[in-house]
C-alpha cells in the first residue's frame, strides 16, 4: 500500500475534482452533481441497498437532510486503510491511492470516486473496501469463491468499471473485525449498457424535479415516500387515480387477509402462552417446541424526571419534545367495495 504516493490514472474517466482539495461542502456538492457508485444499487433497485431510488432523487434535488454519518460509517472510514493494507498483503496485489472524483467521458452526471486502485500483473483495476457487522456476515457469502456478495455492492464496483472503462475490480469486506473476504469482479459490458439506460431515465427525473417510481424493497419505499410526501399539502387537493382502481381493490383484499391472519396468529399464540403459564419451555415428545422469551425494556420515567427538575409532565413534553409531520395512507373501504358506477 502506498497511501502517500501519486494516484494512478484510472482508465478513460474524466477528473471532476481532487478529493484532497475539497472541503466537506465541496465534496457533497460534487457528489450531488451526478450518480455515484454508492447510488448505483438504489437507482438500479439492487438487493442489499440501504436506500431507495427515491432517497437518491431527494438527495440530488436538494430535498433530503444531508447524511452526517453513523457509527458504521465512522468505523468504516477509520478502518478503510487497515482493510486495504490487509487485502494487499493477503491477496498479493498492489494498492494505490485514487482520490479523484471521476466522470464518464461522455456523461458528466455518471460519476465515481473509487476507494483506491489495485495493480495486478501490471494491470490497473478499481478497489472497494467495506466493513460489515458479524450479524450481517451471512449476506457476504463464505469463502473466497463460494457464492456472491450483495448485489448492491457488486453494482457499486460495476459502476466504477463503467465510469473508468477498466476491466476488473476487487471488492473486499472485513466482517466482525476478523474475517476478510473478497471477490475479483470482471467488467460486464452488457450490464453497463443496461445501467446507462436506467441512469438516463433516473437523471431525467432529477433534471425535471419529478420523483421516480419507487423500485426498492417495500419497507425502504415506505420510508422514502413518507419522507417525500409526509409533510402534507393543501387538504382539499385531489388527483384522479382511476388507473389504480385494481391496485386499491387488491390493497383492500390484502388488508382483510392480513387482519384474518393476524387474528389467527394472536389466537394460537395466546393458546400456547396460557398453557406455558410461568414455565419457560413447552415440550412436545420431550423436545422444546415453545419458549417464553423474557426481557426487560428500558423506558424513561417521565414523572420522575419532571419531579427532579420541578415541572409537570405536560410542561416536560412541551419543553423537550420534538414533533415531525407524518402521514399514512388511508383507503375508503366502503367506496372500494361498492365498485365503479355502471
Amino acid at each position: 500500500v502506498h497511501p502517500e504516493g501519486p494516484p494512478v490514472t484510472l482508465g478513460h474517466a474524466v477528473v471532476v475534482a481532487d478529493e484532497t482539495q475539497l472541503d466537506e461542502a465541496g465534496f457533497a456538492e460534487a457528489r450531488r452533481g451526478g450518480i455515484g457508485a454508492s447510488d448505483a444499487g438504489p437507482v438500479l433497485g439492487a438487493d442489499g441497498s440501504y436506500r431507495t431510488n427515491v432517497d437518491v432523487w431527494r438527495d440530488k434535488v436538494g430535498d433530503a437532510t444531508p447524511f452526517e454519518g453513523n457509527r458504521f460509517t465512522e468505523w468504516g472510514h477509520r478502518l478503510e486503510g487497515v482493510v486495504a493494507e490487509a487485502f494487499s498483503e493477503i491477496a498479493g496485489v498492489e494498492i494505490q491511492p485514487a482520490h479523484w472524483i471521476l466522470a464518464h467521458p461522455d456523461l458528466q452526471h455518471v460519476r465515481a470516486n473509487p476507494d483506491r486502485a489495485v495493480v495486478e500483473h501490471g494491470q490497473v483495476g478499481v478497489y472497494e473496501g467495506k466493513i460489515a457487522d458479524s450479524r450481517v456476515g451471512h449476506r457476504w457469502a463464505g469463502g473466497q469463491d463460494d457464492g456472491d456478495f450483495p448485489d448492491a455492492y457488486h453494482a457499486q464496483v460495476q459502476h466504477q468499471l463503467l465510469v473508468t472503462g477498466l476491466d476488473f475490480g476487487y471488492l473486499a469486506v472485513l466482517i466482525g473485525g476478523n474475517d476478510l473476504r473478497w471477490r475479483r469482479i470482471e467488467a460486464d459490458l452488457e450490464l453497463h449498457e443496461l445501467m446507462l439506460e436506467e441512469y438516463e431515465r433516473f437523471w431525467w427525473h432529477v433534471t425535471h424535479c419529478t420523483p421516480p417510481e419507487p423500485n426498492g424493497d417495500p419497507t425502504g419505499n415506505k420510508a422514502a415516500l413518507g419522507a417525500l410526501y409526509g409533510r402534507g399539502g393543501n387538504p382539499e387537493w385531489t388527483v384522479p387515480i382511476d388507473d389504480l382502481a385494481d391496485t386499491l381493490r387488491a390493497l383492500d383484499a390484502a388488508k382483510q387477509a392480513r387482519k384474518l391472519t393476524d387474528d389467527e396468529i394472536e389466537r394460537l399464540s395466546n393458546e400456547v402462552k396460557a398453557r406455558l403459564g410461568n414455565a419457560t419451555y413447552g415440550l412436545v415428545a420431550g423436545r422444546k417446541w415453545a419458549k417464553w422469551s423474557r426481557w426487560t425494556q428500558d423506558e424513561l420515567d417521565r414523572q420522575a424526571i419532571a419531579d427532579e427538575i420541578g415541572v409537570t409532565v405536560d410542561e416536560l413534553k412541551v419543553r423537550f419534545s420534538t414533533s415531525e409531520p407524518r402521514s399514512r395512507l388511508h383507503i375508503y373501504k366502503k367506496e372500494i367495495r361498492r365498485g365503479l358506477p355502471t
